[in-house]
């Protein structure tokens, strides 16, 4: 995983704690990024993969926009290994935006400006179903038919601790579910 300071480490939990736009570092557990990673590597274990993590919890899409902090830091922790190959994304938000009519709309822009500024006009996209009910839910299952190169992790059957976020059994199931999903894409763009 890359580190703050450009510099890559071996990955340990929590894979969030480096990011330019996490909250506090108590506030930082487990995520999926465990789960994804450990499935990724037994899958792809000729390679090595590295991890660049920046996620901010609580936040909207509408935050994520190119020109605002959150999407600028992601893109500056990014460009921070010039010789990364940017294999995949994986998107995992939206219960600040459950039912945003709008956010197909939203999705498909922040899409296609990731993959114009780390100039990948086919990269993976993974996006990560919410909790419960909610548009976001329909609008990731629908993803793949709506954008190319995009996929989606389900989160049905995952179980919650606190109404909202998956418990620790939940968070490496629906990682290597991002694994499974990612994979597909990754092995449909090598034909």
């Amino acid at each position: 995983m890359l580190d703050d300071k450009g510099k890559w480490i071996a990955a340990a939990n929590p894979l969030n704690r480096f990011a330019s736009n996490r909250k506090v570092l108590s506030m930082q557990r487990i995520g999926p990024g465990a789960g994804f990673a450990h499935r990724m590597h037994a899958a792809l274990s000729d390679r090595t993969l590295g991890l660049i993590v920046n996620a901010r919890g609580g936040t909207s899409i509408n935050l994520w926009k190119k020109g605002g902090a959150l999407y600028d830091n992601a893109m500056k922790r990014v460009r921070t290994v010039p010789d990364a190959k940017i294999a995949g994304v994986l998107w995992h938000q939206g219960e600040a935006d459950r039912n945003d009519p709008e956010y197909l709309a939203k999705l498909k822009v922040l899409i296609a400006t990731l993959r114009e500024d780390l100039e990948s006009p086919e990269l993976p996209f993974v996006a990560g179903e919410v909790f419960g009910k909610g548009h976001v839910n329909e609008v990731f299952a629908g993803l793949s038919k709506a954008v190319p190169h995009t996929g989606a992790a389900k989160a049905t059957d995952l179980k919650v601790f606190d109404g909202v976020h998956f418990d620790r059994k939940s968070q490496l199931t629906f990682g290597e579910r991002y694994a499974e999903a990612m994979l597909k894409l990754l092995k449909a763009g090598s034909k």
